[in-house]
């Protein structure tokens, strides 16, 4: 048997969940790379049922499930991995700032570098 929710703010927590998640054509998210684990900056091109359709910012392009993307959302403060001196090296380090699609991004050896947020990847949501 199937309830009514009678009460206005959980209906409404419900649809912002629910909204929060569901991605449209253009959206910037961070997708999963399944050959390395790690999570690219991409954009959703298209959506069907429980996949999306993503081009990621190197070029590729890819498919994948609801579980393996998330809004793209760096701040100041995130930890990310960055290709040094865009030289195909990936190395840790913390946002410092970021506007629009720039980053200035402070390595975990002091090295400083700005540069778009294109040559940057997350570690799994779950491991951040």
């Amino acid at each position: 048997m199937k309830t009514a929710i009678h009460s206005l703010p959980v209906l409404l927590l419900l649809l912002v969940a629910v909204g929060a998640s569901a991605q449209a054509p253009g959206d910037r998210v961070l997708a999963l790379w399944p050959a390395d684990g790690m999570w690219y900056p991409a954009r959703v091109e298209a959506r069907a049922g429980d996949e999306v359709q993503v081009a990621y910012d190197d070029g590729d392009v890819g498919t994948v499930r609801a579980d393996q993307f998330v809004p793209l959302h760096w701040e100041a403060g995130s930890t990310l991995q960055c290709n040094w001196r865009n030289r195909g090296r990936y190395y840790p380090g913390v946002v410092e700032r970021i506007d629009g699609e720039r980053i200035e991004f402070r390595y975990d050896d002091g090295d400083r570098e700005t540069m778009t947020i294109s040559r940057c990847r997350s570690l799994p949501p779950l491991e951040r």
